[in-house]
């Protein structure tokens, strides 16, 4: 959920190309929809419940960073496994594999987690990303 509102939120922004884009407001953004998200999901347990119990699995805006790469996914791709040339294109973005073009926020934009909970660090350490 807080990805859906985190995309409506900075969807102005990111379509920025990367240049004029804000890292703090991107952030910003990030963080406010992870608290609007617990918030909500917060509201919707009894307190009785919620007291009783400690919920280690909230999602805490400062474990989630933003950050952006120095290349898209499919540039990245491409680099390793070659462009398909002189074809028709078949990215998302309708442009030909390989082709020059001014990237955006929602190319390049990744998130990092500042600290990955147990169990989930077995799988997903910093070595393996």
């Amino acid at each position: 959920d807080f990805f859906m509102h985190f995309l409506d939120a900075s969807e102005e922004e990111l379509m920025k190309p990367m240049e004029e884009i804000s890292v703090g407001r991107v952030q910003h953004f990030l963080s406010m929809s992870i608290q609007l998200t617990e918030n909500q999901r917060d509201g919707e347990i009894e307190h009785s419940v919620a007291l009783s119990q400690q919920d280690d699995s909230q999602l805490v805006p400062r474990m989630l960073k933003c950050r952006f790469s120095s290349e898209s996914l499919v540039a990245y791709l491409d680099s390793l496994y070659g462009g398909i040339a002189n074809q028709e294109a078949r990215t998302p973005s309708r442009q030909p594999y390989g082709c020059a073009t001014r990237d955006t926020g929602f190319d390049l934009f990744a998130l990092d987690f500042a600290l990955v909970p147990f169990p989930t660090s077995l799988v997903l350490s910093r070595h393996s990303m």
